[in-house]
Parts: structure tokens; sequence; C-alpha cells
């Protein structure tokens, strides 16, 4: 993270994330915080986020970029199509991070600290995608969550590592067969 700091202008948000993750303990109150404050900072987000999606929105529109990152978010309408595909898309990510706080890997094992750290550095980002969900632009909101899928792809091996053929591992599977069904048929 630390190398490609001149690379590209969201990365002091990672470091930051990187950091962060490192320092809080993997218990159920950062889950907790976080879904009482989520309220208070979407709000905070929509009045202090709205020049830097501005800005974004004027930095994409130079280019092609605007079609490229709005593609695949043209499905989710504001109609029940949308609102259902939303749902379907999102419940598998948030049904595997939520369930990893409810019941983590042993404090004992030794895949336990890599299992914390990407565990918190994926509800993290994942939290900030959502904070930027419906705020006028798809494209942050998709870029952060997409970012996170790198760190949840190590919760995803170290969970199912320990809890392969469990009730959770399978609800998980069950949820992404869907998820991929349904962008099938939506496609």
């Amino acid at each position: 993270a630390f190398a490609s700091w001149f690379l590209h202008k969201s990365m002091p948000m990672y470091i930051g994330i990187a950091s962060l993750s490192l320092l809080l303990p993997l218990n159920k109150r950062l889950l907790v915080f976080g879904g009482i404050a989520f309220p208070i900072l979407y709000g905070v987000v929509m009045l202090i986020g709205s020049g830097l999606i501005h800005e974004t929105e004027l930095w994409i529109s130079e280019g092609v970029g605007t079609f490229y990152l709005e593609a695949e978010n043209e499905k989710a309408l504001a109609n029940w199509k949308g609102v259902i595909y939303t749902i379907i898309q999102y419940s598998p990510v948030v049904y595997l991070c939520i369930i990893s706080f409810f019941k983590p890997i042993s404090k004992d094992d030794p895949d336990f600290e890599p299992f914390k750290i990407f565990l918190i550095f994926s509800f993290i980002t994942i939290y900030l995608s959502f904070l930027f969900w419906g705020q006028g632009s798809a494209a942050i909101q998709g870029r952060i969550y997409k970012s996170a899928m790198i760190p949840f792809s190590f919760v995803v091996a170290l969970y199912f590592k320990h809890y392969l053929g469990s009730k959770q591992c399978n609800i998980f599977i069950y949820l992404y067969l869907f998820r991929f069904a349904m962008s099938l048929i939506f496609a």
C-alpha cells in the first residue's frame, strides 16, 4: 500500500483503513457501532461528500469512463426489480462479513491475526461503500466495494478453511449461487 502511494489518489484512504485494521479488536461492538452510526454517517457523507462526488463526476466525464464505470449499475434502477437485484447482489458478502464477527476463527489459531485484519479491512471498506450508496455516484460506491473484494477473498478462504461444511458456509455458497443465477437472468 505504501509503495503505491503515488500511483492512485485513493491510496491514503486504504492506508488509513489498513492502519485501523491493525489497531481495532475483532468484536461485535464494531458491528453494532457501525449499525447505530450508519444513519448519522450517511447524512454526513451526503453533506460533505457532495463536493467530492461532483469533482469525481467531472473527472470521470472527461472520457468514455462514465459508460465503463456506470454500465453494470444500470440494473440497479429505482424500481422494485432494481431493489431486489441489489439485495441479491450484495447479500452473500454482507452475510459472511456479519457471520464472521459472530463466529470468528479461534484466537488460539495461527490464522486468527490475518483473519482479523482482513475481516476488519473488508468490513470498513464495505461499510464505506454503502455510505456512498445513492449519493449521486454509483462509480465511487462500486469502486470502493470492489476494492473490498480483495481482502474479503482472504476472509472467505480462511473462514472456509476452518468451517467448511458448516451451516454458515453452506448458506454463503447458496446465496452466492443464487446471486450468480440471478445475474444471468437480469443480464
